[in-house]
């Protein structure tokens, strides 16, 4: 059986990892390059690829960590396709041409029908919820800020809609409800590999796959967890503050709190005993945590990592 990955780097994206280390070689991957410039630019092209062998000798092991799949695909002689051009007509024909069976996309965008016709036999999407449920871009977002108690991982065709192809395999994953959705992603994502090796060799031994529908009437969509989404502000209760924050804290962003026309990023909060202060709520500690009263009076320290650059 031929396949091609396609995948894009995150903080702890092992997909490739577990298929080499379980016998399973892509004809190719398609993933992030890390000097990729959008137009013709030589010169631009040029800088930001210095730039990149810059901090690839400075710290090499950071940036190999940053683009796992890249280097991997590279260590292994895995043809490599960039992202961005993925949804080509030019791409479509060359998945034709290596004669793909199967596309597996794995924390990857959408694909175009021209690519999703391409290979013989389709492409199969992971998605990190329980489908019906949580259909979109960012479902564990969405699953800490909805307080749901459990989500999933589903493994379904690709077909025009969004996460609308029918249901090959899915598992149910339940919430203890301490995660932030980092945490989540990441189990979700590393049992996902995992689950993955095993449905490519359930196929390759033609165990059977059965396509059970995904009734979409009975599930979820929610949209792009947003800049307004990560807000948070006296407004809110102590409980709307806590799910806020758990649901925002990723490797990159977090959610936010403006105080003096300035935006902090909150990385966690913990209630605190109703003190004796000077103060006038809101105030800053002096090591520039945030002390605020939620609308419901409580005492909240917003514990901030730096200010969001506007």
């Amino acid at each position: 059986m031929k396949f091609i990955l396609m995948t894009n780097p995150t903080l702890n994206n092992n997909v490739l990892e577990e298929l080499l280390k379980s016998g399973l070689k892509p004809e190719a991957l398609v993933t992030s390059m890390p000097f990729f410039v959008r137009k013709t630019n030589f010169i631009k092209l040029f800088l930001k690829k210095i730039m990149f062998l810059s901090a690839y000798l400075l710290n090499k092991d950071k940036v190999e960590i940053k683009f796992q799949p890249y280097f991997l695909a590279k260590k292994n002689n895995i043809p490599i396709y960039n992202s961005h051009y993925v949804n080509s007509e030019k791409f479509a024909q060359q998945i034709r041409d290596m004669d793909i069976d199967y596309v597996f996309t794995f924390g990857f965008k959408i694909l175009k029908e021209n690519i999703i016709n391409a290979p013989k036999k389709g492409c199969i999407n992971f998605h990190p919820a329980y489908l019906p449920f949580n259909r979109g871009a960012t479902p564990s977002k969405w699953v800490i800020a909805n307080n749901q108690t459990e989500t999933g991982i589903t493994f379904h065709y690709i077909n025009k809609g969004i996460d609308k192809g029918d249901i090959i395999e899915q598992y149910r994953v339940p919430i203890s409800g301490y995660e932030t959705s980092e945490i989540l992603d990441n189990n979700l994502f590393s049992l996902g590999a995992v689950l993955l090796v095993k449905l490519i060799y359930k196929i390759k031994n033609n165990v059977t796959i059965d396509r059970l529908p995904n009734v979409i009437e009975n599930g979820s969509y929610e949209p792009p967890f947003k800049k307004e989404n990560r807000i948070v502000s006296e407004r809110n209760t102590l409980a709307e503050i806590k799910k806020t924050v758990s649901a925002s804290v990723d490797g990159y962003n977090g959610a936010s709190y403006n105080f003096n026309n300035k935006k902090f990023r909150i990385i966690n909060c913990v209630e605190i005993p109703e003190m004796n202060t000077r103060n006038v709520f809101p105030f800053l500690t002096p090591n520039k945590n945030m002390v605020i009263k939620t609308s419901d009076n409580k005492q909240l320290l917003l514990i901030t990592k730096k200010d969001i650059n506007e």
